[in-house]
C-alpha cells in the first residue's frame, strides 16, 4: 500500500533525526490533526501561525512537566538518602 510506505518513509526520517527535532516534528502532527479536528467538528478556523505556537506550547508544557517530575525524583531520592544516612548514625 502507498500510505503504508508513507508512514514508513515518515518513521524513517525520524530515526535519524537530533531529539529536539523529532519533538518538534511530533508536536507539529499533533497540532495539526488537532486543527484538522477543530475544522471539522467545530468549524474553526486557524491560521498556520496559531498551529505553529500550540506546536510550541506543547513541547514547552511537556519540558516543564518533565522538568518539574524530575527535580521531584532527585528530591525524593536525597530525603531518602539523608534519611537513611541518619538512621544509621542512631543506631
Amino acid at each position: 500500500m502507498q500510505s503504508d510506505s508513507a508512514v514508513n518513509s515518515i518513521f524513517n526520517l525520524l530515526q535519524n533525526l537530533p531529539m529536539n527535532i523529532k519533538q518538534r516534528v511530533a508536536a507539529i502532527f499533533r497540532s495539526l490533526w488537532k486543527h484538522r479536528n477543530l475544522k471539522i467538528w467545530d468549524n474553526v478556523d486557524e491560521n498556520s501561525a496559531q498551529v505553529v505556537d500550540r506546536a510550541q506550547s506543547m513541547i514547552e508544557d511537556w519540558q516543564e512537566a518533565n522538568l518539574s517530575r524530575t527535580t521531584t525524583t532527585q528530591q525524593a531520592a536525597a530525603v531518602t538518602c539523608c534519611i537513611t544516612a541518619d538512621s544509621r548514625t542512631e543506631l
